[in-house]
């Protein structure tokens, strides 16, 4: 990683200024969009396993702690993650509580989600990773097939990289005019 940007320069050598410059520009979009996403998917990740602790601990739901951690970790994965650690969290509430509990927790947890979805989402992710849901549906299984579970959380990130590098790659592969 120290010497990134001198085996960046030394695959491109043989390529032109121009070529180059392109390049180099769509990887520095590539790594500033997986960044965004990043760190977007770590900050609503916090602040839905901060939420879904403080409505668990408030309900009394046993082992409070280690499923808000379950919760962090699976909002790395889109779209299935979160469903599968809503769906944990249920179970061991009704399992504990009964229904009633379930109820006040899925009617949090929606509340919160329509708050995060409509008001904060938007804003931390602004212009980072934009990609089509059909995607990220290919790209998760994929990314399990190749990769498993630590794949599953790879998915998104490589997607993205490739396609912010693939035109340029496509342009710099192009011997020109004959």
């Amino acid at each position: 990683l120290k010497d990134g940007d001198k085996a960046w320069v030394w695959i491109f050598q043989a390529a032109s200024d121009q070529k180059r410059e392109r390049i180099t520009a769509a990887g520095d979009d590539a790594l500033w969009r997986v960044g965004g996403y990043l760190r977007g998917t770590t900050i609503l990740s916090a602040i839905i396993a901060v939420t879904d602790y403080v409505f668990m601990f408030v309900l009394g739901v046993p082992l409070a702690v280690p499923l808000a951690l379950l919760v962090f970790l699976s909002g790395y994965i889109p779209y299935f993650g979160g469903i599968v650690a809503t769906f944990l969290i249920l179970i061991v509430t009704y399992a504990a509580l009964g229904s009633g509990p379930v109820v006040v927790l899925l009617v949090l947890i929606a509340v919160r989600n329509t708050i995060l979805g409509y008001g904060i989402r938007p804003q931390i992710y602004g212009r980072s990773v934009s990609m089509h849901p059909a995607m990220v549906l290919v790209a998760l299984p994929a990314g399990y097939e190749l990769g498993g579970v630590v794949g599953l959380f790879a998915a998104v990130p490589v997607t993205a990289i490739i396609m912010a590098v693939a035109n340029a790659t496509i342009a710099i592969l192009d011997p020109g005019p004959r």
